[in-house]
């Protein structure tokens, strides 16, 4: 049985798209190994690839093929094989890796003493053959290396090539759309997006195929599908009528108990709802309409907590609702040091508070704003802690490089999680999301800040037991002062860009790009609850500053520390 997307009385649309880099002559004669930098391209427009002229030097062979692959996407790379010698077009697997760079970087082009040619650009990030984006360890740079040859009439073809295709990130954005597709947490009480990346024309066949197929990489031991079987796009149809996507299940779908197609239902529905491709989702098996359990509730995507700030104010611990001016509603902190940093217990039946004292050697706990604190752990320089749901606060010792601590804030119980990923690097900050499945941190290296993802394996109890595959995100800051989540799948980063003077805030998309949001010099550290209507900001003067889209007001002043629930 023949199976394909059809999009009913669609319109095709035609992209045009700005190749942002030019590429550099190769030197024709004289010494080897000799690089030159491009010249940085005006926005020349191309509307399609061209194919190899008669008679192209290798320099101009490569940038033709350069330019061409880039798009291939939209020709399954049709053009960009009449680059190649029939034997290499016949190898090549342009979707091995998609490896971008920056706009404004320049593509350099350099010739080995064998006669390759090698192409080398900063990296910025790749992208797998499932879609997953990563951005690039700070300081990487991507290269490829071509041999050619002449054919029989005379003409350079490249003869050997690697698997992969390079493109600049305009390029990229361009050709790719960006998808969350939603797992479920292990215990089914959450929705956790992993965002990937699809060419336009096929999206949603190959979104619908990583929703059946399950997690993979980063969050493998994070999460699961409610489907457990091997998925390929020519196991499903799709049509799409009037905003409505009918999806055609592979026939293994029709085993599920009911619960599992309402969770599975669930995965799809937020997929492609979240996709802006459609607005309702219709499932089928075999042409048969798919009945799930209606009983089972709707998974959220990103329980909010408390909407209250905690925050050391005037040598206090004090609540502030959202909305609502500063107003001590505690006693004064009983121990004499104050916190540095806070964390606050997102679960809503409970109320505790855990502190790093500002000696940055103790973490501290209390059970309410008016209890008495008690050491939860001695360290030596301790990061930013996180607390999650499941009542465990996260937290790195700079002495125990590479190490996660755990740590249950009722109990004490203790768990040390290596990720070997960071051993080499200072932890400012974790950041647990809200559901529990996810951790990010926030490492400084000499010169540069990054972020790195993790998805957290749980035991049934909800007690962490290890961390899976890194996931690198947002190559580019030289300085990431503070981290929140604000979203399922974005967090709210201050810091600065290497090309940038001033500090800003900046969204950064997990699995994805970053934009400037807003200038904030003289902050010093933030804390959101959801979206960008909660992002509360501390500046050098103590004074704490809520930002509700384009309105930023002063809430209170004389503030050490804060944070939201999380």
């Amino acid at each position: 049985m023949k199976r394909a997307v059809r999009m009913i009385g669609a319109a095709v649309g035609v992209i045009a798209l700005a190749l942002t880099a030019g590429c550099a002559g190769l030197p024709q004669e004289g010494a080897v190994n000799v690089i030159q930098q491009t010249d940085r391209a005006t926005g020349a427009v191309v509307l399609d690839a061209k194919g190899p002229t008669n008679n192209a030097s290798p320099d101009e062979l490569i940038q033709g093929f350069l330019r061409a692959s880039s798009v291939g996407v939209s020709d399954d790379y049709e053009v960009a094989r009449q680059y190649l010698t029939p034997e290499a077009a016949a190898r090549w697997n342009p979707t091995g890796s998609i490896n971008i760079y920056s706009d404004t970087q320049a593509v350099d082009l350099s010739q080995t003493s064998s006669g390759s040619v090698v192409v080398s650009v900063p990296a910025l990030a790749s992208l797998s053959k499932n879609g997953s984006y990563q951005a690039a360890k700070s300081g990487s740079v991507m290269s490829s290396e071509f041999s050619l040859m002449k054919n029989e009439h005379g003409q350079w073809r490249i003869a050997s090539l690697d698997d992969a295709v390079m493109m600049s990130e305009t390029v990229f954005s361009s050709l790719y759309k960006r998808v969350p597709v939603y797992y479920l947490n292990t215990e089914n009480t959450a929705l956790i997006p992993d965002v990937h990346w699809y060419p336009a024309d096929r999206a949603l066949s190959m979104m619908c195929v990583d929703v059946l197929s399950g997690p993979t990489g980063w969050l493998h031991s994070a999460a699961y599908s409610a489907y457990l079987g091997s998925v390929e796009e020519s196991d499903i149809s799709i049509e799409v009528q009037d905003s409505t996507a009918v999806i055609d299940l592979p026939s293994g779908v029709a085993s599920l108990n009911a619960k599992a197609l309402a969770l599975l239902q669930q995965q799809l529905e937020k997929t492609f709802v979240g996709s802006g491709l459609v607005q309702n989702v219709l499932l089928h098996v075999y042409g048969v309409p798919v009945e799930a359990d209606t009983h089972v509730p709707d998974l959220p995507t990103y329980p909010l907590p408390s909407s209250d700030i905690v925050m050391v104010r005037n040598g206090s611990l004090e609540s502030l609702q959202q909305g609502e001016e500063a107003k001590s509603t505690s006693t004064p902190q009983s121990h004499t040091e104050g916190y540095r940093s806070l964390a606050v217990d997102p679960r809503r039946s409970h109320e505790w508070i855990v502190g790093v004292d500002t000696s940055g050697k103790r973490l501290m706990r209390q059970n309410s704003l008016h209890a008495d604190p008690s050491v939860l752990l001695n360290g030596s320089d301790l990061s930013v802690p996180s607390m999650d749901p499941y009542g465990w606060v996260w937290v790195v010792d700079q002495a125990s490089a590479g190490m996660l601590v755990a740590i249950n804030v009722a109990t004490g119980e203790s768990a040390r999680i290596p990720t070997p990923d960071i051993d080499q690097a200072t932890v400012r900050g974790v950041h647990v999301s809200r559901e529990g499945a996810r951790i990010v941190m926030n490492i400084e290296g000499e010169a540069t800040s990054q972020l790195i993802a993790y998805g957290i394996q749980r035991d049934p109890s909800g007690a962490p037991q290890a961390v899976g595959d890194p996931l690198w995100l947002g190559q580019g800051f030289s300085e990431v002062s503070s981290v929140a989540w604000v979203g399922d799948a974005e967090l709210a980063i201050l810091g600065k860009v290497n090309e940038e003077t001033s500090q800003g805030i900046y969204s950064l998309i997990v699995g994805g790009q970053y934009e400037r949001l807003e200038s904030a010099s003289d902050a010093v550290a933030l804390t959101a609850r959801g979206g960008d209507t909660s992002l509360a900001v501390l500046n050098r003067s103590g004074d704490l500053m809520i930002y509700s889209g384009s309105n930023v007001r002063k809430v209170a002043t004389g503030v050490a520390a804060m944070a939201y629930p999380g």
